[in-house]
Parts: structure tokens; C-alpha cells; sequence
């Protein structure tokens, strides 16, 4: 989805694309949402079953935010 897309292409290409959006004059908030400019919106989560097999890593060292 172009969500994912965007993420891809950077952090400040994602805040730029996130800053334009909120501020679209036709924005209608009965079908469109307001996005909050966050860096943890950069990360995904750890996967539980990722944090559960792997010995390395535990639940301290999740995303900030997930």
C-alpha cells in the first residue's frame, strides 16, 4: 500500500508526504484521518514469535512504542 511505500523511501520523504497530507485543504475528516509526524510511525515491531525463538533478544528490546 502506499503507506508502506512511502516509509520506504526515507524519513524525511515520509514527514514531508505526512506534513502535505494534513494540510490538504480538501481534507475531509468524516473520511480522511489527521497522521501524527512521529518517528516510532518509521518503525514495525518486533514479531512475538521472533522475540519467543530468538535467545538474543527479549521484549526490552521491542520498537519504541509497540
Amino acid at each position: 500500500t502506499l503507506w508502506y511505500d512511502v516509509r520506504r523511501k526515507g524519513k524525511d520523504y515520509f514527514f514531508n508526504f505526512l506534513e502535505q497530507h494534513n494540510k490538504y485543504p480538501k481534507l475531509n475528516l468524516a473520511f480522511d484521518k489527521i497522521y501524527p509526524v512521529e518517528e516510532r510511525l518509521m518503525l514495525f515491531p518486533i514479531p512475538a514469535n521472533e522475540i519467543n525463538a530468538n535467545t538474543m533478544i527479549d521484549q526490552k528490546d521491542q520498537n519504541l512504542g509497540y
